[in-house]
């Protein structure tokens, strides 16, 4: 996928999705990163702090009650205390974690119920089996 934007909602700073995760990992691979281990995304998600979420909801996500059902431009709403923007809501961000054939998401997206809008939610897909989704994305990490 890497090239062309395969998103469903466009616009030069709207994060890409509707990606698998092949297409996630492809895409970190060819900007000379990786994709994150559930781990790495949750210590980062967190920035020091052991609350469920690094600020007030409206502050820093996009979600079911504020997005209009659709992604954002990136780096809209405040970021965590690292400076991280968009680590939750928008769009589900794949992992590289691997559950049996399954692959980890984290962060929620921008149609998702504030329960789930939390830096230790998760689901687990197998690729195959989901395809893409308008509310799948990516984050790369460095090597």
């Amino acid at each position: 996928m890497t090239g062309k934007n395969p998103s469903h909602f466009k616009g030069a700073k709207l994060p890409v999705e509707d990606l698998n995760w092949n297409d996630a990992r492809n895409y970190c691979q060819a900007t000379g990163m990786r994709l994150p281990t559930e781990a790495e995304w949750e210590y980062a998600a967190r920035a020091g702090s052991a609350a469920i979420r690094y600020g007030e909801i409206d502050k820093i996500s996009w979600y079911e009650s504020n997005s209009g059902r659709r992604t954002h431009e990136v780096a809209q709403k405040e970021p965590n205390a690292w400076g991280l923007y968009d680590m939750l809501g928008d769009v589900w961000q794949w992992l590289e974690d691997q559950d049996g054939t399954g692959r980890a998401l984290r962060g929620g997206a921008y149609h998702s119920e504030p329960k789930l809008i939390r830096a230790s939610d998760r689901y687990r897909y197998v690729p195959a089996e989901i395809g893409r989704q308008h509310d799948f994305g990516v984050r790369c990490a460095g090597n």
